[in-house]
């Protein structure tokens, strides 16, 4: 029998969002659920946790069904008018509602010796592919002797460059990576950043078993491990970045690479949707495939560049967004 993939979806839509925003949402949610149902080693028990009903959802469900390895997949409706912390509401508690079911069917399937099954935490805008989850299964068993966890690097497109960028980093790859031998192969390399961060979140059961007896796993305390991430949303996704670290290594995640040009392997980066901030002035000098001289990076702009970028926007809207902003903080 086929070990489980446990996939618990977070599907967040803004109550005030504009109907196209919902479609848009509702077609990531959808774009992502076709690419689980293509990870063919492992059967599928997916959870969708959203805070608005979900309409066709049984349209939705169509690539888990078509299965014929008993996948299943269901929807839990949370209102986010009930999530509260200490007092404090806040829609992104939605990223946390999953906790509880995934520790309960971990436990299940350490009771059931079920040693192979997977636990993935995702959003509903993250593409993870087969490619993803046998990059994991793989660099699980050659850096489990030395206490590293493999992990991810999200990607997203950008429009203006035609190059990849890497949303998370914060700073430019080349500057900032550490890279580390690999225990195993000479032909590859381990590299961590200065932010792990890659809003997804993939166990083993042993691994899961240690992440809930963490602080990471626990939101009051989670919210300190990190020093780039200070929103609740966002730690929800940490696992165990900062548990246990290894001597010599500054997380417990590393990504694994080629050698040759420090590229991180082909499974372990995800496909990010929307491509917001590849489009971002403020995250565009963030290339994921970063070999270049620092000259060359696409944030050296002169006038007519910024002004190029703002006539091949929606200038009405940014022009809108900032004079609200002035007006907000008594500048304008």
């Amino acid at each position: 029998m086929k070990p489980t993939l446990h996939v618990y979806l977070t599907h967040f839509v803004k109550k005030s969002a504009a109907s196209s925003e919902t479609k848009l949402r509702r077609m990531y949610l959808a774009t992502c659920l076709f690419s689980l149902s293509q990870i063919l080693s492992h059967r599928l028990s997916v959870t969708v946790i959203s805070n608005v009903a979900l309409s066709h959802f049984l349209e939705l469900c169509e690539p888990i069904h078509s299965r014929i390895d008993g996948s299943v997949i269901r929807n839990q409706l949370v209102e986010t008018d009930e999530l509260e912390f200490r007092e404090l509401r806040s829609d992104w508690l939605l990223t946390w509602a999953h906790k509880p079911i995934m520790w309960e069917e971990i436990k299940n399937a350490k009771a059931k010796e079920n040693h192979s099954d997977l636990f993935l935490a995702i959003e509903d805008d993250a593409l993870f592919s087969q490619s993803n989850l046998d990059y994991f299964v793989e660099e699980r068993r050659e850096l489990e002797p030395i206490g590293i966890i493999p992990s991810f690097i999200r990607q997203e497109w950008s429009t203006y460059d035609s190059c990849w960028i890497h949303t998370d980093s914060f700073s430019r790859i080349s500057n900032s990576r550490i890279m580390y031998p690999h225990p195993r192969d000479p032909n590859k390399q381990l590299m961590q950043l200065p932010n792990p961060f890659c809003a997804t979140t993939l166990l083993d059961v042993k691994l899961g078993i240690e992440y809930f007896s963490s602080e990471s796993s626990l939101l009051e305390l989670a919210l300190k491990k990190q020093p780039y991430i200070c929103d609740i949303g966002s730690a929800a996704s940490l696992g165990l970045i900062s548990e246990r670290i290894p001597k010599g290594f500054i997380y417990r995640v590393a990504v694994v690479c080629n050698k040759e040009n420090y590229y991180p392997l082909p499974g372990a980066i995800h496909r990010h949707l929307g491509d917001k901030y590849a489009n971002n002035k403020w995250h565009r000098n963030f290339v994921l495939y970063d070999n270049g001289k620092s000259e060359d990076l696409p944030t050296h702009r002169n006038f007519i560049d910024f002004a190029t970028r703002l006539c091949a926007l929606d200038g009405l809207f940014v022009l809108k967004k900032y004079l609200n902003k002035f007006r907000k903080t008594g500048l304008g």
